[in-house]
């Protein structure tokens, strides 16, 4: 989904996504749903059981992905797929089955943020074994070898985020 003139909200609610925008008659945005949160801009009032957001109104592109549509957990073989493509980086969401391992590998001239989402992992490091679970966030330069498994007993999912892109886009 893309959408223009985002209202930009500071905030996350877990897994949950932008579902609902709507703009008032100026144009501006005048309401936003996240899951069953209900964002307003600023300046308006939240009713009972609505938290409270601080959120301003800016004309922006924004592609909202739900994780739910990324492809799940497969036993037989490790999952990591393109999630979302931009001119100047790109993520990829990997899971990793219990017991899977992610081919140690590089990402040439792309930094890499990887983000644990759910499960238990850990990371091979030049300093030994570190544990990697849900909520953790690590950060290699291309040039490091990213070396992750699955030594626990439920999936592991992780947020690639690469920037550059990566693999490399040839110039057409």
């Amino acid at each position: 989904m893309r959408v223009a003139n985002l209202c930009l909200l500071v905030g996350l609610v877990g897994a949950n996504v932008l579902t609902e925008l709507k703009f008032g008659r100026n144009g501006a945005c005048s309401r936003l749903s996240v899951g069953r949160v209900v964002v307003l801009p600023r300046g308006r009032r939240a009713g009972r059981g609505v938290r409270r957001w601080v959120a301003s109104c800016d004309a922006v592109v924004v592609d909202i992905i739900r994780l739910s549509e990324a492809p799940g957990y497969d036993s037989n073989r490790l999952v990591a797929e393109p999630l979302i493509e931009g001119s100047q980086s790109n993520v990829r969401v990997i899971r990793l089955s219990p017991g899977q391992t992610l081919p140690p590998h590089r990402h040439g001239s792309s930094d890499l943020m990887l983000f644990a989402v759910e499960g238990e992992g850990v990371l091979e490091t030049d300093r030994g074994t570190v544990a990697f679970g849900a909520g953790s966030l690590a950060f290699y330069r291309g040039d490091e070898e990213l070396r992750v498994s699955n030594e626990g007993r439920t999936g592991l999912t992780l947020l690639a985020f690469l920037a550059p892109p990566f693999p490399p886009r040839s110039e057409a």
